[in-house]
């Protein structure tokens, strides 16, 4: 089983004790391939919950990696941006707000990564704009499902 929200990754303990099934942690995923890519700068894109809790940054630590977010002026923007995108109401203004800001974060901390830690971000960021990896969560939650389970597609 697998809870496809990073947010909600804060009830993962819980969750996994209550039910008594084996839960893959998305959060373990993405920090797990992190650390395989050799990352040690990774800037952090995520509704401002996720951020506030700790829930890459604590997991990220224990592997060395250093973990850079906006300021809270900016993530409230793309908590904004995220809150658009469930509406189903999103334009290219947020689109190129998504791009500059993440930029300027590449930029200021020389970021080896980007870390999608919203679901609903990777509908509207612009991947492909970047010379640094953009690692979507939950692109990176499936994969781990696939090669657990042998799933053949």
């Amino acid at each position: 089983m697998a809870i496809a929200c990073n947010t909600l990754h804060l009830l993962y303990p819980e969750l996994s004790s209550i039910s008594g099934a084996n839960f893959v942690s998305m959060v373990d995923s993405v920090c797990h391939k992190v650390d395989t890519l050799k990352i040690k700068r990774v800037g952090l894109l995520a509704t401002p919950t996720t951020i506030r809790s700790n829930l890459y940054q604590d997991k990220l630590r224990v592997f060395g990696i250093e973990t850079y977010t906006l300021c809270p002026q900016d993530r409230k923007k793309y908590d904004a941006v995220i809150h658009s995108v469930l509406a189903g109401d999103t334009n290219q203004i947020q689109v190129d707000y998504l791009y500059q800001s993440a930029s300027l974060l590449i930029n200021k901390y020389h970021l080896q990564a980007i870390i999608l830690g919203c679901t609903e971000l990777p509908l509207v960021f612009p991947k492909n704009k970047f010379s640094v990896p953009i690692l979507d969560s939950l692109e990176i939650l499936a994969e781990v499902l696939i090669n657990q389970y042998n799933v053949k597609i």
